[in-house]
Formats: C-alpha cells, sequence, structure tokens
C-alpha cells in the first residue's frame, strides 16, 4: 500500500470518528434539552424556575454549533480522504 493511500485511509477513518462523534454529542444534547424543558413544565408556575430553565436552554443551545462543524468537518475530511485514496489507486494503475 502506498504512503499516500495510508494518508487518505487514515484521514477517511478520522473523518468517520469525528462523524460518529457528532451524532453522539447531539444525541447527548438533545437529551439535555428534552430534560431541561421537563422540568421547567413541572416548575412552569414559579417565575424563577421559569427564568433557570431558559437559562439552562440557552447553556444547552451553545452547543449546536459546534456539532454542526463537527458534521461539517467530518464530511470535509470522508470527502478528502476519499479523493486521497482513489487518486492514489488510478495513479498507481498507470
Amino acid at each position: 500500500m502506498h504512503f499516500k493511500q495510508i494518508i487518505g485511509w487514515l484521514i477517511f477513518l478520522m473523518g468517520i470518528a469525528l462523524i460518529g462523534f457528532a451524532f453522539y454529542a447531539k444525541s447527548r444534547v438533545d437529551e439535555a434539552k428534552k430534560n431541561i424543558h421537563t422540568a421547567s413544565q413541572f416548575f412552569s408556575q414559579n417565575p424563577l424556575a421559569k427564568q433557570t430553565g431558559k437559562i439552562m436552554e440557552g447553556k444547552a443551545e451553545q452547543y449546536d454549533k459546534q456539532i454542526k462543524w463537527c458534521f461539517i468537518g467530518g464530511g470535509v475530511l470522508v470527502v478528502v480522504g476519499g479523493i486521497a485514496i482513489f487518486a492514489v489507486r488510478k495513479k498507481k494503475g498507470k
């Protein structure tokens, strides 16, 4: 196996790992948002609890941007790794 092809595989696998991490993080953040919403509904009569719930929801939403960039970065790494793998194969075949 050619050195550039090995690097391509490593980049490809890092992209897959980053996408997997993004799915895991998204599920955890969505679960946290659901729990915050449930707790806020339970204490909906208390104005302090409402305000605290809004603050906590805002904190949980801060992670959405990082998760989105993990998905984008993982996709880019998968594409770049795939191109590197197949570009070396084509050159090797000539």
